[in-house]
């Protein structure tokens, strides 16, 4: 009966926002879950970040989607036609994105404890409320990244970028595992 001292939240989906559309693209990671602007807008309180997506321009990936997490507390929010101005602002803070070879391993097999993911971490600096890729593959959510983060409660923890890819429905979304501390 042995339990984590973390919290494991697999396989989250968080949708490109796209205007008049209703798809999850806010998350809290107190809970877990995650909500469509109409939804988040009801628990603000609680909400510790969304996505933006902008298209790569590159030659080599034009088309290509960026996805970019933001926190509810950054100066100039990057999804125009959302108005979170009246939100519960959460001041989560993040690290920039990590990219290592081994980044599934270490997410699976070396955070392993509150402990562990705190000491993990506090090697990083985390004061970002947003990240900020301009190009497909670099700088923003993609896959195999790390991205430490610590809630405005002091807890830490870290998000593994699992996949950007589109459903069967064709909706472009990014998937997360998220560790927190408890």
């Amino acid at each position: 009966d042995a339990r984590p001292s973390y919290n494991l939240f697999a396989d989250r989906r968080l949708y490109a926002p796209v205007e008049g559309e209703e798809y999850p693209n806010f998350l809290s990671l107190s809970t877990g879950k995650t909500y469509s602007y109409s939804e988040a807008a009801a628990v603000s309180d609680q909400i510790d970040f969304g996505i933006d997506t902008i298209f790569d321009s590159t030659p080599e990936n034009t088309g290509f989607l960026v996805y970019n997490l933001y926190a509810l507390t950054v100066d100039e929010y990057p999804v125009p036609y959302y108005d979170v101005s009246g939100w519960t602002k959460r001041e989560t803070k993040f690290s920039a994105p990590l990219s290592f070879s081994n980044s599934r391993q270490f997410f699976t097999q070396t955070l392993v404890s509150s402990s562990r993911i705190e000491t993990e971490a506090m090697k990083q600096t985390i004061d970002k409320e947003q990240t900020n890729g301009v190009v497909y593959n670099s700088g923003g959510m993609v896959a195999t990244q790390i991205i430490y983060f610590q809630t405005p409660e002091g807890k830490y923890g870290a998000i593994y970028v699992n996949q950007a890819t589109r459903d069967q429905q064709n909706r472009q979304y990014v998937s997360v595992d998220i560790k927190v501390q408890k």
